[in-house]
């Protein structure tokens, strides 16, 4: 019977553990937006933010977020891209200790995909 709560303990925290591996973290890569531009991805508790390096208070895009395992929803808040405000898209995340990278499942923007799906993010610190 201990086993058997241990693993519903474990199984039902997963998801929690997961969002909380990208909660308060900044990833960066060069983004064409149209041309080469150094931008950073910024997680907050439940919202997800493109800023380019130079102007860190004018964010480019954010999203919602949510985060099951390895998937990842992520839903257009407002932004500079021709993605619709509400469009939902789902992504794969592959994240170790320096890297992030999304893998497209399902997404409807060609400029999200161009952005998240076609790079490296490397993890970034820096004081906020």
């Amino acid at each position: 019977m201990k086993k058997i709560m241990f693993f519903l303990v474990i199984g039902n925290s997963l998801p929690f553990i997961a969002k909380a591996q990208l909660a308060a973290t900044r990833w960066t890569a060069s983004v064409n937006i149209p041309d080469p531009t150094p931008c950073y991805l910024q997680f907050d508790k439940d919202t997800l933010r493109l800023f380019p390096v130079s102007t860190p208070g004018n964010a480019l895009e954010s999203m919602s977020y949510q985060l099951h395992n390895d998937t990842i929803t992520l839903v257009k808040l407002d932004g500079q891209s021709p993605c619709s405000v509400g469009n939902a898209a789902h992504y794969k995340t592959i994240i170790s200790e320096k890297e992030l990278k999304f893998l497209q499942l399902d997404d409807a923007c060609d400029v999200r995909i161009q952005v998240l799906s076609n790079q490296t993010w490397t993890s970034w610190t820096t004081s906020k």
